[in-house]
């Protein structure tokens, strides 16, 4: 292959802003299944990691048709 890249792994997500996040790392090396299934946990860190500069409030009340439409029935 081009640039001598044997492997590609990726993940990535959704924040609870909304936002994605995908990590994507080419190695020059063959990364067997095994190693590459052990980033599934890593995904989490990351995951719980980015959280920290999220300024989005969980708990943040949206209003708009669906809830207005739901406090009227």
């Amino acid at each position: 292959m081009e640039y001598g890249i044997q492997s590609v792994v990726g993940f990535g997500g959704m924040l609870v802003n909304g936002d994605l996040f995908a990590v994507i790392l080419f190695s020059t090396v063959h990364v067997p299944a095994s190693a590459a299934d052990r980033f599934k946990t890593l995904a989490l860190d990351v995951k719980s990691a980015f959280s920290r500069f999220s300024d989005a409030n969980v708990f943040t009340r949206i209003s708009g048709p669906a809830t207005e439409s739901a406090r009227t029935q």
